[in-house]
């Protein structure tokens, strides 16, 4: 009899897994949980240790229809696990009734007959049992299309093996070109195939093939990235192995970077200049070849182009065969410095104003122009991003050409022609165009600048408003940061010049120091709130604590010391318009306020007035001064300590007589012999007179110009400090300057200098003259005392009554005086000679 396989079929649901072998008839029953009665008593087989010799005959056809019962079972395992289909249905009955046709052999297993009602009731519990399972729509074995359970029987994946179930298969370590595994094909409906390893390794070998052309493309020492093409590519980033670099292969450094000339500039739009619009009166040509001024007038050269209020604009412009003069240009109601070369500007906007060129009277160039809007920022180089994805910090590259440092969120992003200009910290020089050599350090510093130049601000908003001014210095937060077009001012010290916005050539070291200034200018401060109230004044110099620190409008004053010229009489009322005056020593005060000409010198020393001079206070109690003193003229005369041009009034006088200071005392020889050759004369003095005289001189030139400026104050509202702006009409006096061209030593052009225009006029000069004075005096003459001591043979060098300038110089001019009060003792010599001899005659 032939061997037959074991053959099992698979009961299980849900919560059981019932295996029935049908040739041994064993039941296998594997994680049970819970058993229904009926499959049981269905199920419950005895299995004999052989089979019977009786069902040898019968082999062949158990052993078909074993083969017909897992046909069935494997068609079974192949369909869609759908329980209403009714195909489904027929061919499950048809495989029960092929599955009871095979076991409904009469047999006998270990020689114990296994009788017809027992298959009979064994084959109806079976298919009971399916009939149940197949009809139970819930699905119970949670099944869906195709899974497969391999090695195990809970089929809940498409495939699922059994932990280890591998482990028992031989390795193979060299595949050869035969083997073969299963796939399915998905783009053939996922039909089962098989692959072999020759074809494997076919199509390996082409994919590396490719990649490795690709790769070998690529140039050495950069490393690829997949581009957005999905193809491999050079990326900017090279590296020698040791270093570094992006964007180049230079690799002198650990990291290296180079930029493009897209991010070394701002960007422009199209031009916005045409040959239409222009009105070219005292001007010849066209804008595309150039507009020649014509010498001898100041007509304007227009354009209609209007300026949009609040953008920047590039204006380049090429000046050829000029030899005199200069030129302004004004658009958006901004106007540039002097212009006497090629070069560029580029202004922001305020005002909607169209395009004017302004020539001097003797401007000989042509002039080609562009303008053009700046349209955006340019994008920095270097980026490093906070914990929150901005940018923390950038760095933005320059040409060669410009030589800017750029380091900050901000920092020169406008930037286009401007050069030479350094700039750290958030937003410093954010809005800068064309301006160069300034350097800004500190958050916002220079923020506004666009055509500014020479300008250096340290310190947060340290000239942060300033737009067009130029050689500026700021340190300290909020230096100058007010100023827009101010000029050639110096701001030391928190708030220093705070307030400033067009005045010029002011100095200010301090906290405070000119903090309210405007529009003043000429103006130096030292000091905390030193000037600190100054709005216009102009030509003042505090040095000192709050000196002058109430000043307003007042100009031309000096003050030195902590509160010097600060109030005025009484220590608590401002000194607010004073001028032309003085104040030395600490608390010194003015007698009233807008007094002039007032000179107060001393602690807590109190002015008397306009035109007045007040050496100490009241408690002085000694006053010394050194070498020669005039009044009333402007040299003192040689030899003498005090010098006086008219009459002196004193209560008493005291000459200085001590025996203890003299030495050579001795008897004097001169008495009646000499008075009675002295000639007593009556005379009225040559006073001297002020005259008016003119002569030429030169001197700065001036315009006095009305102006609308912005003044910041502080008020107190609410217990709180509040800033406000307040706009005032003032005059000021405007200097007018030459602008010239600024050459290195090589004789390269490398920006402007400013020289305060001169100009000669002829002025009122005051000189002293002699008068004839109406008062008749009584005295002798000095030249006649000369000649009688000459002739009396006495040494005119040591004669103490007369003294005469420049004796031993006998090409000068001399000047004679008298010391009356030595006079005296010869009168007094001559009386005794006289009253003896009034007494011999009495005797006689």
């Amino acid at each position: 009899m032939a061997e037959l396989d074991s053959t099992i079929i698979d009961l299980s649901n849900q919560n059981e897994i019932i295996e029935l072998d049908l040739i041994t008839g064993d039941v296998i029953i594997n994680e049970i949980n819970e058993i229904n009665d009926d499959i049981i008593s269905a199920t419950k087989l005895w299995s004999s240790q052989k089979i019977n010799t009786e069902i040898e005959s019968e082999a062949a056809m158990r052993e078909n229809a074993d083969n017909d019962l897992q046909n069935s079972i494997n068609g079974l395992a192949s369909i869609a696990h759908v329980h209403n289909n009714k195909n489904l249905l027929d061919t499950y009955n048809q495989t029960n009734d092929d599955i009871a046709d095979a076991i409904n052999k009469k047999h006998t297993h270990d020689n114990k007959a296994i009788l017809d009602a027992t298959q009979e009731s064994f084959t109806t519990a079976l298919k009971n049992s399916y009939d149940s399972h197949l009809v139970n729509t819930n699905n119970p074995h949670n099944t869906t299309a195709a899974q497969v359970g391999l090695g195990n029987v809970t089929n809940d994946a498409q495939l699922k093996r059994a932990a280890g179930d591998f482990n028992s298969f031989t390795e193979k370590t060299i595949p050869a070109d035969a083997d073969i595994t299963l796939i399915e094909d998905g783009a053939s409906g996922y039909t089962k195939k098989k692959l072999s390893w020759s074809n494997i390794k076919v199509t390996l070998k082409t994919y590396f093939d490719t990649l490795y052309a690709k790769l070998v493309g690529l140039t050495a020492g950069y490393i690829p990235y997949k581009s957005a093409s999905g193809e491999l590519a050079n990326s900017p980033i090279y590296t020698n192995g040791t270093n570094v670099s992006i964007g180049t292969t230079s690799t002198s450094a650990q990291l290296t970077q180079q930029s493009t000339t897209a991010l070394e500039s701002a960007p422009l739009g199209p031009e916005l200049l045409s040959s239409s619009g222009w009105t070219t009166t005292g001007w010849t040509g066209d804008w595309v070849n150039g507009f020649t001024h014509t010498t001898g007038n100041t007509n304007a050269l227009t354009n209609t182009l209007s300026a949009v209020n609040g953008n920047l604009y590039q204006i380049t412009y090429t000046v050829t065969g000029r030899t005199a003069g200069s030129f302004t240009i004004t658009f958006g109601g901004v106007t540039s410095p002097s212009i006497s070369s090629t070069g560029a500007w580029g202004p922001k906007a305020i005002s909607t104003g169209s395009l004017s060129i302004t020539p001097t009277t003797d401007f000989n160039g042509t002039i080609i122009i562009s303008i053009k809007q700046i349209t955006g920022i340019y994008n920095p180089t270097y980026v490093i991003l906070n914990s929150a994805g901005g940018n923390a910090l950038e760095i933005r590259s320059t040409s060669n050409a410009l030589s800017n440092i750029f380091i900050g969120n901000g920092v020169g992003r406008y930037n286009t022609t401007g050069y030479s200009n350094t700039a750290q910290g958030v937003s410093a020089l954010s809005s800068n165009t064309t301006g160069y050599y300034n350097t800004a350090q500190g958050v916002s510093a220079l923020s506004s600048n666009t055509t500014g130049y020479q300008n250096s601000a340290q310190g947060v908003n340290a000239l942060s408003s300033n737009t067009t001014g130029y050689q500026n210095s700021a340190q300290g937060v909020n230096a100058l940061s007010s100023n827009t077009t101010g000029y050639q001012n110096s701001a030391q010290g928190v708030n220093a010049l705070f307030s400033n916005s067009t005045g010029y050539y002011n100095t200010a070291q301090g906290v405070n120091a000119l903090f309210s200034n405007s529009t003043g200018y000429y103006n130096t401060a030292q000091g905390v709130n030193a000037l600190s109230s100054n709005t216009t004044g102009y030509q003042n110099s505090a040095q000192g604590v709050s000196a002058l620190s109430s000043n307003t409008t007042g100009y031309s004053n000096t003050a030195q010391g902590v509160s010097a010229g600060r109030f005025i009489s009484g220590g608590s009322s401002p000194n607010q318009t004073s001028n032309n005056s003085v104040y030395l020593g600490y608390n010194t005060m003015a007698l009233a306020d807008g007094d002039t000409n007032e000179i107060v010198i001393g602690a807590n020393a109190v002015g008397a007035g306009s035109n007045s001079v007040v050496l100490g206070n009241d408690s002085i109690t000694k006053t010394i001064l050194k070498g020669s003193v005039v009044i009333g003229a402007t040299t003192p005369t040689t030899g003498y300590k005090l010098d006086v041009i008219g009459d002196i009034r004193c209560q008493a006088l005291t000459q200085y007589s001590d025996a203890n200071k003299k030495e050579n005392i001795n008897n004097l020889d001169l008495g009646l012999d000499f008075v009675t050759k002295l000639r007593p004369v009556s005379y009225k003095w040559k006073d001297v007179e002020e005259i008016k005289e003119y002569e030429e001189v030169e001197e700065d030139v001036y315009e006095e110009q009305e102006v609308t400026t912005t003044e910041k104050v502080i008020e107190i509202i609410d217990g709180k400090y509040v800033s406000k702006e307040i706009e005032k009409v003032v005059k000021q006096k405007v200097q007018i300057f030459d602008e010239y061209d600024l050459y290195d030593e090589q004789g390269n052009v490398i920006g402007k200098h400013q020289v305060p225009r001169r100009q000669k006029v002829m002025r009122e000069v005051v000189k002293r003259q002699a008068e004839n004075h109406k008062r008749t005096h009584f005295g002798l003459v000095a030249q006649e005392i000369e000649k009688i001591i000459k002739d009396m043979g006495i040494d005119l060098r040591d004669f103490g009554m007369l003294k005469i300038t420049n004796y031993d110089n006998p090409e000068a001019e001399h000047e004679y005086g008298l010391d009356y009060t030595q006079l005296i003792p010869v009168l007094i010599k001559a009386i005794q000679e006289l009253k003896a001899k009034v007494e011999q005659l009495e005797q006689r």
